[in-house]
């Protein structure tokens, strides 16, 4: 084999990546020098280089030697057309005599290359790059040759290798620092538990808010540290904790009302939400996110005690005003000339529409606190539906729409005054943005456990993302709908919290333009199992 012309020191040359493409990771360049110096003596030719690939398209070359600046767009289309296409080591001698290589340009202005022989690098079953020589004399390597060049070629594959690792850690790394950065900047608390509930994670507003140091909260179980006790001092079981049921189901809990114990055992007020970190399918931890709601809780209690005492002082004035209208309005205390008829008319209607609105707000703050005041008898369901439906009957028939019931015969414990509140309120809300000609449908049905009686309307439907919020108080589809519609925006608050302390639950389906259906589910009980007056809220996600 004859002696080829003195090594050139090789060079690191970068071309500029193809459009869309994405270069490997740059590892250090003296290393890819090494194995192209390495692979010049052993091989004993003039040009040896690395080169990347992404999708088979060459995108820079690592190392050189050899080769000029002007070479490399050449040896470029040379590898990305042939090279990548072959198995194993590529071998063309002599280069001159394969027509595929006739106008092959590179190496512009020296000899003509008369011999190459290229391994294509892998990382997995992706092609990556290239490890190539190029010899200027006729010659054919032999086996030993090509098996070292095989060999090289799994070393700078190595050399790969670490550096994707790297760019991969370091990928990791700095996502990681954004995390705690964001974690660190969040003012909510964030806490995150492993698949036994202890802490793994926790931000500076969490460790603020308990008032303890990171490093002693991590490793302990969150329940039995911050999370054990009601404020009233009551044990609160690890096995009713939202955070255990999330960890034994996956899943989520939202606007959950709550308890969390400092580190002096001082409770405070907190909302929170509770979510499932899963892995391949199988819950490994969760993440808990939480507020201090000291300040909205004090708030409440002013909006409370503001309200009870309004409605309280307009009470008596209201009462005594619409007995006087009323009186006036009968002509108990004397006629009434005719033109002022209308407007005592008015005030009337004005006057018991205010003592509505004020007894629907002591009814909401009553039913919302637990302190309205249930009478619990057993009730025939299907008597609540045909009272219900006589109380509206007279509005169905003056605005023409139709009311059809389908009662059922089933028995609840409950107040009967209150659940006929309940589904008057809903027939009531279903007249009111029904069409003329259009039907008001009450139906009811049972299982093994539920009473579910539906009304059902052909209206104007709610839009999706309002539903969320039809519970809410003074809350309606859109500002004009109470001026159009009548109504305080307070009924539906009433009749939620109703049913739910009765145990049970009301819900909502419904379609723009279709129509609705409102629907509440009571539990079957017998009078010797009475439902708790604490059982409420407890489908609002509500802490037990």
């Amino acid at each position: 084999m004859t002696t080829n012309q003195p090594l050139v020191a090789p060079r690191s040359t970068l071309l500029i990546p193809h459009q869309g493409q994405r270069p490997i990771a740059n590892p250090s360049s003296e290393r890819f020098d090494r194995i192209t110096r390495l692979t010049s003596r052993v091989l004993t030719v003039p040009v040896a280089f690395v080169c990347l690939l992404a999708d088979g398209v060459v995108t820079s070359f690592r190392s050189t030697i050899g080769l000029r600046q002007v070479d490399l767009p050449g040896i470029a289309t040379f590898v990305s057309d042939t090279v990548t296409s072959s198995e194993g080591v590529l071998t063309v001698e002599p280069l001159t005599v394969d027509e595929r290589f006739a106008l092959f340009p590179c190496l512009a202005g020296r000899p003509r290359p008369h011999a190459f022989a290229g391994q294509v690098l892998r990382l997995g079953d992706e092609a990556v790059g290239v490890l190539g020589v190029f010899d200027h004399s006729p010659r054919r390597f032999d086996e030993a040759e090509l098996a070292a060049l095989v060999d090289l070629a799994c070393w700078a594959e190595a050399e790969l290798r670490s550096a994707e690792e790297h760019r991969i850690a370091a990928e990791h790394l700095a996502l990681r620092r954004r995390s705690e950065m964001v974690l660190a900047g969040m003012a909510e608390g964030v806490v995150g538990v492993d698949g036994n509930g202890r802490v793994v994670s926790i931000n500076p507003a969490a460790s603020a808010m308990l008032e303890w140091q990171p490093k002693d909260l991590l490793g302990v179980d969150l329940h039995a540290v911050t999370h054990s006790r009601h404020s009233d001092g009551t044990p609160f079981p690890a096995d009713l904790c939202p955070v255990s049921e999330v960890l034994r189901t996956g899943g989520t809990r939202h606007h959950l009302a709550g308890s969390f114990i400092r580190s002096d055992g001082t409770p405070f007020p907190a909302d929170w939400s509770v979510g499932a970190v899963q892995d391949d399918n199988a819950v490994v931890g969760a993440v808990v996110v939480f507020d201090d709601a000291s300040r909205r809780v004090q708030v409440d209690m002013m909006k409370e005690e503001f309200t009870a005492v309004v409605s309280h002082e307009l009470r008596t004035p209201l009462t005594s005003l619409t007995g006087a209208l009323e009186l006036l309005a009968s002509g108990v205390m004397g006629s009434v000339a005719d033109e002022a008829k209308p407007l005592v008319d008015i005030a009337l209607r004005n006057a018991q529409r205010l003592a509505r609105l004020v007894n629907d707000i002591l009814d909401l703050e009553r039913s919302a606190t637990g302190q309205m005041p249930l009478s619990r008898l057993p009730v025939h369901v299907g008597e609540l539906m045909r009272a219900a439906a006589a109380t509206v009957q007279g509005t169905a028939i003056a605005t023409g729409i139709g009311l059809e019931i389908e009662p059922v015969v089933a028995t609840v414990w409950g107040d009967e005054h209150r659940l006929i509140q309940v589904l008057t309120n809903l027939l009531g809300n279903a007249l009111r943005f029904s069409r003329p000609g259009s039907s008001v449908r009450l139906h009811g049905d049972q299982d093994l456990e539920f009473v579910r009686v539906s009304v059902s309307d052909d209206g104007v439907g709610i839009p999706p993302e309002s539903l969320d919020r039809v519970f809410d108080r003074f809350w309606q589809v859109d500002g004009s709908s109470r001026r159009q519609h009548g109504g305080s925006g307070l009924g539906l608050a009433i009749a939620k919290n109703i049913v739910e302390a009765h145990g049970g639950t009301l819900q909502v389906e419904s379609e723009v333009g279709t129509g609705s259906t409102f629907t509440v589910a009571l539990p079957l009980r017998s009078q010797k199992s009475p439902v708790r007056a604490d059982r409420r809220r407890k489908n609002q996600g509500m802490t037990p």
